[in-house]
């Protein structure tokens, strides 16, 4: 009994001496070393009319992809653009960012194909809907906006 009673008051004290250590290394860091919780970024969404994005049919299955009406102020965007399909479900193509000098008001993609292509072989998406397309646009101050709006489906 006089074992246990030793044990326990043992385990007791190396108890308190953990948690004494614990609470000095915690009371010694600096607040900068503390890592602090990120304040999420908010983004502003502006209204449809602010933009203007359209596909028209050029040669084959190629479409030329327009961003009009860039806003003064805009240094890079890039664009999502998401659509179903008839044979292949729920598509998607994400850009890289796109540097927008200073007066430049439009963008275009003479490129642009629904479908995907390896060694110069495509497989084009077809009965396109529910196309919708959404421009993060990227200001001189850092701010970023996000333009979003559902357009008809290209003529195919």
């Amino acid at each position: 009994m006089r074992k246990t009673a030793l044990i326990a008051i043992s385990l007791i004290v190396l108890l308190i001496l953990a948690l004494l250590f614990w609470r000095v290394r915690l009371a010694g860091k600096k607040e900068s070393e503390l890592a602090p919780t990120p304040t999420p970024k908010q983004v502003e969404l502006l209204p449809e009319e602010i933009l203007v994005a359209s596909f028209k049919p050029l040669t084959g299955k190629n479409y030329l992809f327009t961003i009009e009406k860039i806003p003064e102020g805009v240094v890079s965007l890039a664009y999502e653009i998401a659509y179903d399909t008839a044979n292949k479900g729920t598509q998607g193509i994400i850009s890289s960012p796109i540097e927008i000098k200073p007066g430049q008001t439009s963008y275009q993609n003479k490129e642009f194909v629904f479908g995907t292509c390896s060694k110069n072989k495509c497989v084009y998406d077809t009965g396109i809907t529910n196309l919708e397309v959404t421009v993060r646009l990227s200001y001189q101050d850092g701010k970023e906006k996000i333009w979003k709006k559902a357009l008809p489906a290209p003529r195919q």
